[in-house]
């Protein structure tokens, strides 16, 4: 049997409708997760746009398990169940993100 090759490569048939959150690198090096550009009119996010666990994770760079355990513990944004999957708003994440920024800005003052 002859060598066919490497397998070909898995592609996603998901296509992303808006751009991400930040230009550029969004992390700090304290791996805390900075947002630019938090009202709604300025993001270019449709106010209905919704995402799951994956997608979240790869807009903010929180990992899939810290969204699991904030979903868990109520600690984390606003979701909504599709069946039994959670879905989350994208505008419900960013104003979430912008309380907890304002939050650890109140703390370190």
């Amino acid at each position: 049997m002859p060598n066919e090759g490497p397998a070909a490569p898995y592609t996603s048939s998901l296509v992303h409708t808006s751009p991400p959150l930040a230009v550029g690198d969004h992390r700090h090096r304290s791996n805390t997760v900075h947002v630019v550009s938090m009202s709604d009119s300025n993001t270019g996010i449709d106010p209905f746009e919704m995402w799951d666990e994956v997608e979240f994770s790869k807009r903010t760079g929180y990992h899939v398990r810290k969204i699991q355990r904030g979903r868990k513990d109520g600690g984390g944004p606003p979701f909504i169940l599709e069946g039994k999957k959670p879905r989350y708003r994208a505008v419900s994440v960013l104003r979430w993100l912008e309380a907890c920024e304002q939050s650890a800005d109140r703390m370190a003052s």
